[in-house]
């Protein structure tokens, strides 16, 4: 006989129980350690339904990115160790499907949702090397024998308002790189102008994303094709 959480009356003891537990569940994520949660995923027990009989069985969600996010995630939950997980970036789970990248056959996953995130770019470089800039890094990279392409930054937001205080603040952001180009002799991948001159042309009611963003600011499958094309413009130099 399967269980019918219909029957469970408001302010009922089963009921009252399951809260309090997710309750203690969501302080345990809070207080724990940083590096105790890459070890952590969380086990439910969800009930039977019309779709299966029998007792309650277990549902696995990975929580920690340490171990099941990215191309990791994707395959724990194709191969059924794992029942949910959140996926970053989110062409992941789109080559996934395809069966394409570095997925060799066509996996059955299907996305639940999509949660905004605030991301940032990071460059760390041991203080053993002495780069304190990035005009300090090209050099080095020079040095080694690397040819350096420098580029400019994309949207947070698509569409473009040159009176807008965040296109304001990417307009600048995009001189900086082209006078580092300029002062380098760097070739330059003007991906700034390029994304503005593509929503002239695709996006002219300037609407926030859905044309090379899914959100504004992560490249959809468009997004990214077209950045390879401006890219490859400079690399066949």
């Amino acid at each position: 006989m399967a269980y019918d959480d219909r029957s469970v009356k408001p302010m009922s003891a089963s009921l009252m129980r399951a809260r309090i537990a997710t309750k203690i569940l969501a302080g345990l994520y809070e207080d724990v350690p940083t590096l105790l949660t890459s070890a952590i995923r969380l086990m439910v027990e969800l009930p039977g339904g019309k779709g299966r009989k029998g007792p309650p069985y277990p549902f696995t969600i990975g929580v920690s990115p340490a171990w099941c996010s990215g191309l990791n995630g994707a395959k724990l939950v194709s191969n059924g160790k794992l029942d949910l997980v959140w996926l970053n970036p989110s062409i992941i789970p789109s080559m996934a499907v395809r069966g394409v990248g570095p997925f060799q056959k066509k996996s059955p996953l299907r996305a639940l949702a999509v949660f905004p995130s605030w991301d940032r770019l990071v460059i760390a470089v041991s203080p053993r090397l002495g780069v304190n800039s990035m005009e300090e890094l090209i050099a080095k990279l020079q040095q080694g024998g690397a040819r350096v392409i420098q580029c400019t930054c994309t949207c947070r937001i698509e569409g473009y308002n040159p009176d807008d205080a965040m296109d304001k603040k990417l307009d600048a952001l995009a001189e900086v790189a082209r006078a580092i180009a300029r002062e380098k002799q760097l070739p330059l991948v003007d991906l700034r102008q390029a994304f503005i001159d593509y929503w002239k042309t695709n996006n002219p009611e300037n609407k926030p994303q859905g044309f090379l963003t899914y959100d504004g600011n992560h490249w959809t499958e468009t997004g990214h094709q077209y950045v390879a094309e401006q890219m490859l413009k400079k690399l066949k130099l």
